[in-house]
């Protein structure tokens, strides 16, 4: 559940800013996970029901300034500060644990800053170098750098090259559950050359990708049993976008992706990575403040884990239903939507796990949440104003 507040204030008409709030609850639950067989510690299989929930609060404001009208500047700071308020855990087959399974005192703090630089070299290029910072009072500090350079050819075509830099902090769990030694940030370089194509009523993009991932947070499966950084991978692959509107309240998004995802040093592929995904989504706006949408997700085939004879991991569809209402005050929305509306049997990949040199492998995989509701509200104070210039 999300709830946020934001509005917008102006200097002038170079000078604008946005400042918004913002608390964000998270919940997950894991009902009858299964453990280890029958015979081990008990006469029947032993299971475990989790349940963790946390707390994110967020205070961010953003600064625009544009000195000409083809330079733009913008500077950004934020603070979040996360909590875990519950991690709890009943065990079936297995007495005497303790009530939860993490520190329910845990907090991390983080500091950002951002600064952008947006420039038209002409009315034909634009070039964006983006410069990210990111302090976590538990990891330490992280620098995330992005430069693009957009060239529109004409009204109809344009062509894109990016590179970004960007992290992945470790979560609680699995600072907790670590192997030996201290688990890292994953880090990920990503570059990206895409072409556009526009037409009155539909639009298509083709996006060719490499990005380079250096140690993943995973489960040491041979190893200790717990979290650490993983092997370097590589992912590259193409992504083809589709866009069709048909009249002004009904509109179709379509995306078609395949990825060739392998450990750099074996070229292994990576564990229940699917190499084909795809997505279609149809947003009808019945009314000015009723929206509708239904998206479909399809998911290929999944890889397990190396030295898992079982075959991979069948493809899977999903379908969920969202609904979204503007109130008739200025800024408000709700959404409200059924995840997984279909009720369709989704399974991850297991990790592998032994005791005592027992295999102890999921028999029909990690079995994922079946279909249940979601609800979100935002509230954006300056969603009435004018837009920012230029």
């Amino acid at each position: 559940m999300t709830a946020e507040i934001a509005g917008d204030w102006r200097l002038g008409d170079t000078l604008w800013g946005r400042v918004r709030v913002e608390g964000q609850r998270y919940r997950r639950e894991r009902n009858d996970l299964y453990v280890f067989p029958g015979g081990l510690f008990s006469e029947g299989p032993i299971t475990v029901t989790q349940d963790s929930r946390e707390t994110a609060l967020l205070a961010a404001a953003d600064l625009h300034w544009q000195p000409v009208h083809r330079h733009k500047l913008l500077f950004g700071l934020e603070s979040k500060q996360v909590d875990v308020d519950e991690a709890s855990w009943s065990w079936r087959n297995l007495p005497h644990l303790p009530p939860t399974w993490l520190d329910t005192g845990l907090q991390r703090r983080v500091l950002s800053a951002i600064a952008q630089d947006e420039l038209r070299a002409s009315d034909r290029v634009t070039a964006t170098a983006t410069l990210r910072y990111d302090d976590y009072d538990d990891l330490g500090s992280f620098t995330s750098p992005r430069a693009a350079l957009v060239w529109r050819i004409d009204d109809a075509n344009i062509l894109k090259l990016q590179y970004a830099r960007a992290f992945r902090p470790p979560t609680f769990y699995e600072l907790a559950y670590s192997g030996t030694g201290s688990v890292e940030a994953a880090e990920i370089a990503t570059y990206e050359l895409g072409y556009i194509l526009k037409r009155p009523t539909w639009e298509t993009r083709l996006i060719l990708f490499h990005s380079d991932l250096k140690g993943p947070v995973l489960l040491d499966e041979l190893g200790t049993g717990g979290f650490a950084n993983g092997p370097d991978a590589r992912l590259q692959g193409a992504e083809l976008e589709y866009q069709q509107r048909f009249g002004t309240r009904l509109k179709l998004d379509a995306n078609l992706s395949y990825v060739d995802a392998v450990q750099e040093a074996t070229a292994d592929p990576l564990p229940g990575g699917a190499s084909l995904l795809g997505n279609l989504a149809l947003l009808w706006q019945s009314s000015e403040r009723w929206t509708t949408a239904l998206q479909l997700r399809y998911v290929g085939e999944r890889s397990r884990t190396i030295g898992d004879s079982r075959p991979d991991l069948d493809p899977y569809v999903l379908l969920d239903l969202t609904l979204n209402w503007h109130a008739p005050a200025p800024g408000l929305d709700v959404h409200l939507g059924i995840k997984n509306l279909a009720d369709a049997d989704v399974r991850y990949a297991d990790q592998f796990q032994s005791f005592n040199g027992v295999e102890l492998p999921y028999p029909d995989a990690y079995p994922r949440p079946p279909r249940r509701a979601a609800h979100r509200a935002v509230f954006d104070r300056g969603a009435g104003d004018a837009g920012a210039p230029g």
